[in-house]
């Protein structure tokens, strides 16, 4: 993660098309929690996840488990994500079967609670409707926790609330944990050096949640919520997997779309003079860059990753 966006790790110069202005770009190192490449793939998994679900209204359940997971997560991360996720799956399985329609839902494993605190739990969105056995869409907007908490032995906690017209902001407010980075770094953390503290702003449920932490427990805490490697902490089930790519098509049709999309998986980066893609000049690995970094001025130290090179 240290060399992440640096000269170090090679990159690419690009140019606007419009007014000519380039932009330095390193590479990434992809690194599950590096806060620097968090945001973009927070991004571009938002803009995939819009365009997957069917823009209509949706409910965002909460799966909690008993306290005993949390010591079970913290000494086998990987097995034990695994098999809560399973559990919420066969439950959701039943509970849509019990309903009689064909839903879509996607599950998301999520560590944290507050102040980076030990909370493994598991986030759905469900869409608030399915088909029948016609491939006719029908409305069913009320989620039945009761019957839900009862499909998991009574000793998980569910809870569960519904996104009218568009599953935007559920995708929007579970992006930050999808790729294992609970926070924003940029805009969530201040550092108090002289107190030795670090103060986290989560925002939940459309409110502002302030925590102080020790440093050190800051890091530890960080560190250990970034999921082991290899494994998938977003799954899609129901019409919402692929084998149902055929039956979303007719749905589509069926259902008004409300939702706006963004597409910014191929977007590189934007023109800040003109608010245009960028696109790429040219490549280079570090010895590259370095010797061409030095032709237009950068003699003993190089550019930040995004800087502006050359204005138009």
């Amino acid at each position: 993660m240290v060399t992440c966006h640096t000269l170090e790790r090679g990159g690419r110069i690009l140019e606007c098309p419009e007014c000519g202005s380039r932009m330095v770009s390193y590479n990434p190192c992809n690194q599950r929690g590096c806060p620097s490449c968090g945001k973009k793939n927070q991004l571009i998994w938002q803009a995939q996840a819009q365009k997957r679900l069917l823009q209509t209204s949706h409910n965002h359940i909460v799966f909690s488990p008993p306290e005993e997971w949390i010591t079970k997560w913290f000494e086998e991360p990987a097995d034990s994500i695994n098999e809560l996720l399973a559990i919420v799956s066969k439950a959701m399985k039943e509970y849509i079967a019990h309903i009689g329609l064909a839903m879509g839902y996607v599950l998301v494993f999520q560590s944290h609670g507050k102040g980076l605190c030990y909370k493994p739990h598991v986030h759905c969105i469900l869409t608030a409707g399915g088909i029948d056995e016609r491939k006719k869409w029908k409305t069913h907007n009320t989620v039945m926790t009761n019957y839900l908490e009862t499909l998991l032995d009574g000793t998980w906690k569910v809870h569960t609330e519904l996104h009218k017209d568009t599953p935007n902001r559920i995708v929007g407010y579970l992006g930050k944990a999808v790729h294992g980075l609970p926070i924003d770094i940029e805009h969530d953390v201040q550092e108090d050096r002289e107190k030795k503290t670090v103060t986290i702003v989560d925002n939940h449920c459309g409110e502002d949640r302030i925590s102080t932490l020790p440093v050190l427990v800051f890091l530890e805490r960080y560190l250990n919520h970034i999921p082991p490697s290899h494994v998938v902490t977003i799954r899609y089930y129901g019409l919402y997997s692929n084998r149902h790519a055929d039956d979303l098509k007719e749905i589509r049709s069926q259902i008004p779309s409300v939702g706006k999309l963004e597409h910014v998986e191929g977007i590189l980066a934007i023109c800040k003079k003109c608010d245009k893609p960028m696109s790429i000049c040219f490549e280079f690995e570090e010895k590259e860059g370095r010797a061409y970094l030095k032709t237009i001025g950068y003699m003993n130290s190089s550019p930040k990753h995004g800087e502006i090179i050359h204005a138009a």
